[in-house]
């Protein structure tokens, strides 16, 4: 966390933002193409099926929620790791044991958004447990407009996940001005 006053903690910090709001606004995005072709996007309601009525949406739709989880190789990966290693060791003058607390809560927190995330893919991309409606509702998929906007927000996941230092470069000066990076010393 930020709060553990060290640049590593900033530079998770800044990392985790943006990653957020590349996976927010995916996620918003998806949401909202599943409203207006479903008219809800209550999860009681929309019966499951999307891989087979739109594959393409409940694609993105799973991998929006995967790379929300902070798994390795998507950008929300090193938001998390980076904030969690500041944690685990912040700066001298800090109670550790607090922070360690801190760490365990967000580790908490980390497996009870896996579970949300995992429960909502289920229930809305895998085939339903009740049987289909009489007159299934046909879907279109994902159309040319949404793909320009939702797919350079897949894209930069992918790319800042497996090449962070793109990332990391950039906010490097600012956070060394603003925090002097130093090497960590043995305990």
């Amino acid at each position: 966390t930020i709060e553990a006053l060290g640049a590593i903690q900033l530079a998770g910090a800044l990392f985790a933002n943006v990653a957020h709001g590349l996976l927010t606004g995916l996620r918003f995005f998806l949401v909202g193409g599943i409203r207006d072709r479903h008219g809800t996007s209550d999860l009681s309601r929309l019966g499951g099926g999307l891989y087979d009525r739109a594959p393409r949406l409940g694609g993105l739709l799973a991998f929006a929620a995967i790379a929300s989880l902070g798994l390795p190789g998507l950008a929300g990966f090193w938001g998390e790791m980076l904030a969690m290693g500041g944690a685990f060791r912040p700066d001298a003058t800090l109670s550790r044991p607090y922070f360690l607390v801190l760490m365990a809560i967000a580790g908490v927190g980390a497996v009870l958004t896996t579970l949300y995330f995992l429960v909502m893919v289920r229930r809305v991309c895998q085939p339903g447990d009740e049987p289909p409606p009489v007159k299934p509702v046909l879907l279109g998929d994902v159309t040319a407009l949404e793909a320009t906007a939702w797919v350079p927000l897949a894209a930069l996941t992918v790319v800042l996940g497996l090449w962070p230092g793109l990332l990391l470069e950039l906010t490097d000066p600012a956070v060394g001005r603003i925090i002097p990076i130093r090497a960590p010393t043995s305990s």
